[in-house]
């Protein structure tokens, strides 16, 4: 093996494998106030590059790229994504439903003392 060889099974496996990002940085804030006990089952918490990261406690670190075609979320692995989903459905959809429930009662007392 020259280091040609090597230069080249090097490059190939950099562009084959991703880091894992574990869950998107912009719904972590969410996650973070929110997450309960018995969702701490589901969860690693891990530190990069001075961040939290919160990621499945089956996270696999690695996203190949080749194997994980059909994963459009390729930044991160598919234990990590279906964690994503399930902590999205439970806290980020329903405090934006909050969000829009409360801005429409605002809306509703707004008209009803306009009538008066």
């Amino acid at each position: 093996v020259t280091f040609m060889d090597l230069d080249k099974m090097i490059m190939e496996l950099l562009n084959r494998y991703l880091y894992c990002q574990g869950t998107p940085m912009e719904y972590q804030k969410h996650f973070k106030k929110k997450i309960g006990k018995c969702d701490l089952r589901k969860i690693l918490l891990t530190e990069y590059n001075n961040n939290i990261i919160i990621r499945s406690n089956k996270c696999r670190y690695l996203v190949d790229k080749e194997a994980d075609k059909e994963n459009s979320y390729s930044e991160r692995c598919q234990d990590c994504q279906r964690l994503t989903n399930f902590l999205i459905q439970k806290y980020v959809i329903n405090d934006l439903l909050a969000e829009d429930n409360m801005d429409n009662s605002d809306q509703i007392v707004k008209d009803e003392g306009q009538e008066g």
